[in-house]
Parts: C-alpha cells; structure tokens; sequence
C-alpha cells in the first residue's frame, strides 16, 4: 500500500469546506502548435475535486482573463437544462511528470472561490483518495 507522501497532490481542508487544490493548467500544447500560437503560458488555478462531475470544466471569466482560446462550442447538461458552452482544450500537469494532455474543459461560470473543475474524466486517471480524521477532509491524488 501507498503511503501518502507518495501521493502527487494533497490537500487538507476543515470538514464542510471544499477540496480546492492548486493546480496548474495550460491552453494545450497541441492545440496551440496546430494553430501557429508559439506560447501556452501555465497558470495556477484554484481546483475543486467533483467527483460528481463527469467532465472537467474551467472559469469562463479565467478562460478569458488568461487568453485561452475556445475550440468549440458543446451542449454541456446540467441539472436544469442543456447550454451551449465554449470548449477548450487544456494541458492539465499533476506534478512530478504526470499530466492529461489536450483535454476538453467546458467554460462555465464556477463561481468566485475555484477556477477550475477536475471531474471524474480526469479523476479516473489516477487514485483520488479522501479521509476524514480528526475534523479534516485530507484529499490525495496520484496519477496512474
């Protein structure tokens, strides 16, 4: 059995609050080269681990703040309806070599406290582990 040390991500949060990690993105590399663009600057965004959300999805108002280009444009469904909403494609990096490359992040609006969704298309790419002790939610993540 793993340790958690040997985990990539971590973060520890008082019980009732969100698991919102740091994390860094990037327009994707291969989308970037595709088009001529010559830089893809990585940010540091405010993630929240949803393991109710099947996909990843991303701030609009980040999206456009950082200059990301949108792809596309995808009917995401929500619980209420089904929108149209820009697509782009991101290079997400986990840390210490371990990434997703040329992933589809819906843009949505998410609100003030998180930039970034990481949903269970890129969960199951790795061991999510959450445990409670002593009041706080520990959340640990390792790449596969």
């Amino acid at each position: 059995m793993d340790t958690f040390e040997s985990y990539n991500i971590s973060t520890i949060v008082p019980n009732g609050e969100r698991p919102i990690t740091p994390l860094r993105i990037s327009q994707s590399k291969r989308f970037c080269i595709e088009r001529g663009i010559a830089e893809w600057p990585v940010f540091t965004v405010r993630a929240l681990w949803d393991s109710g959300a099947t996909a990843c999805f991303i701030s609009d108002k980040f999206a456009q703040k950082m200059g990301f280009i949108e792809e596309m444009r995808e009917p995401v469904r929500s619980t209420h309806a089904r929108e149209f909403h820009p697509v782009y494609r991101v290079d997400i990096d986990f840390g210490d070599g371990y990434g997703i490359s040329h992933y589809k992040a819906a843009g949505i609006e998410t609100g003030n406290d998180f930039d970034f969704i990481i949903g269970m298309n890129a969960i199951r790419k790795g061991d999510l582990l959450l445990t409670d002790s002593s009041g706080l939610l520990q959340v640990y993540f390792k790449p596969r």
